[in-house]
């Protein structure tokens, strides 16, 4: 899947309740910013369950993730038990391994310890980031208001999706 244009992904962009689940997806991506192996972005109490990504998730600019670019609506928004073994590249920042942007909810997740996740920051990546808002889970847990993104139970994982050591 290539595209120039903004919310690429899978679906573009996932609204209005929708539940996707048990889905696993090889892609490969090339948008401008909203980029997610699942979802370019989420919007109004979506729930992503039980998926699977390989493959590249790459963009040229912000709120890229191995999931979802863009997760919103904090309370009313999930990803929950996905894996990400595919790699997640863009030049920008807000990048993660599972989500660039959370402002909802990330919980047991984990992303291959073999993928590669970079943005405009180099080196060793925290769990989650920091300035440029790049991280190996979320890319950035915002703050929206007085709701804040949270992810817990998330970390990294071998080839067989097992926790790592």
């Amino acid at each position: 899947m290539t595209s120039g244009a903004n919310y690429v992904g899978f679906f573009g962009a996932v609204k209005n309740g929708a539940v996707v689940q048990n889905l696993t997806v090889d892609i490969r991506t090339n948008g401008t910013q909203f980029v997610g192996g699942i979802a370019g972005g989420t919007d109004q109490e979506v729930h992503i369950r039980n998926c699977e990504v390989y493959g590249t998730v790459s963009a040229t600019g912000n709120f890229v993730g191995g999931v979802v670019g863009l997760l919103r609506i904090p309370d009313e928004a999930t990803v929950e038990n996905c894996k990400v073994f595919a790699d997640v590249v863009t030049n920008g920042g807000s990048v993660g391994g599972l989500v660039g942007c959370n402002r909802a909810t990330v919980i047991n997740c984990y992303v291959s310890a073999d993928a590669t996740v970079k943005g405009t920051a180099a080196s060793e990546l925290p769990l989650v980031g920091s300035s440029p808002n790049v991280g190996a889970i979320t890319g950035e847990n915002q703050t929206n208001g007085e709701n804040i993104g949270t992810a817990a139970g998330c970390g990294l994982c071998d080839a067989n999706g097992k926790p790592a050591a």
